[in-house]
């Protein structure tokens, strides 16, 4: 399976794009948007998981407060 491809089903999924690292990149990012079936407060937000050099990984949104994962910082 190749990047493209991913990108190809996650069009297919409306709002799931992913970007994968380069030899020269060594952190990873998959971002959801949240798409035109999702309810009116959170379409169009997103939640970014972020994973370091170390391999952990962090959680960030843009939904409020009230709707974000626990341990998902809210930008």
């Amino acid at each position: 399976t190749t990047a493209a491809d991913i990108t190809a089903k996650a069009n297919e999924m409306r709002g799931l794009t992913f970007r994968f690292p380069t030899s020269s990149e060594p952190n990873s990012t998959i971002t959801a948007t949240f798409g035109q079936y999702s309810a009116q407060a959170i379409k169009g937000k997103q939640v970014v998981w972020d994973r370091s050099i170390e391999g952990t990984w962090s959680c960030s949104t843009s939904v409020e407060k009230k709707y974000a994962p626990t341990g998902c910082r809210v930008v």
